[in-house]
């Protein structure tokens, strides 16, 4: 019993971390193009982002890891979500 946990705890980290990244390189993608004025990106990516913030979020408010990697990973991704909230907002109006 106590060794299915460590597999699922292993599991949960591993998604944790992949859905993490791909939502970093996918803000940075969107951010990129953005600055570069590529709209035909930056719309296509939008649903994209939204599904993995879900995921990664979904997994990672679960439990705290101690993992120091993971919590900055988490920070990261969280700063550009919210910058990247703000800028759909801010284009509405413009």
């Amino acid at each position: 019993m106590d060794n299915q946990k460590q597999t699922d705890v292993r599991k949960n980290i591993t998604f944790s971390v992949i859905s993490l990244v791909a939502l970093l390189l996918a803000l940075l993608g969107y951010f990129y193009t953005f600055f570069n004025k590529n709209t035909d990106y930056n719309t296509a990516v939008n649903a994209s982002i939204f599904i993995l913030a879900v995921a990664s979020g979904l997994v990672t408010t679960k439990e705290k890891s101690g993992n120091k990697l993971l919590q900055s990973l988490i920070t990261v991704d969280t700063v550009l979500f919210v910058s990247w909230v703000i800028t759909i907002i801010v284009g509405l109006f413009i």
